[in-house]
């Protein structure tokens, strides 16, 4: 049987990704898992024996998943925030404003250095937050959908 992902969990880790983890996707169980970039280091730098000393019961999986992570072809890891094309998203969505003024607003937002940040408060000044997070939110799910069928992986809702 073919694994079958959640779509939801997939395009919440693709779209909050944090700089200490790796996230990955099982391709046999269709399972998300994250782990720790520390503890990928010290597995793929083959400190893990002596590592694996010195931390508490309750991560010996996460040691034991970087390990088969690290030592198969069974995980592939998902795209974090570089990987996604949020820059056109947020520009999409600029065009969708009904309001000309928001529309040239939210597009100067994008242009120049710090882009993301500038379109993020424009959007909080303009009201239009909730729009935004729901569009965002649905390029997500598309995105992660469009990711997963290249893979080869089914996915549910």
């Amino acid at each position: 049987m073919a694994a079958v992902a959640s779509l939801k969990e997939i395009a919440g880790l693709i779209g909050f990704h944090m700089k200490e983890t790796v996230n990955y996707l099982d391709t046999e169980t269709g399972e998300a898992v994250t782990i720790a970039r520390e503890v990928l280091c010290a597995v793929e730098d083959g400190e893990d024996e002596e590592e694996e000393e010195d931390v508490p019961g309750w991560q010996d999986e996460e040691w034991e998943t970087a390990r088969e992570i690290l030592g198969t072809n069974r995980y592939v890891r998902l795209p974090d925030s570089a990987e996604i094309p949020e820059w056109r998203w947020m520009s999409d969505f600029a065009g969708t404003m009904a309001k000309p003024g928001q529309r040239e607003e939210l597009w100067r937002a994008l242009s120049g250095p710090k882009a993301h940040r500038r379109f993020r408060s424009a959007v909080r000044d303009l009201g239009v937050e909730r729009a935004w997070l729901a569009h965002r939110d649905a390029e997500l799910l598309r995105f992660a959908a469009e990711w997963l069928s290249a893979l080869g992986i089914g996915w549910r809702e």
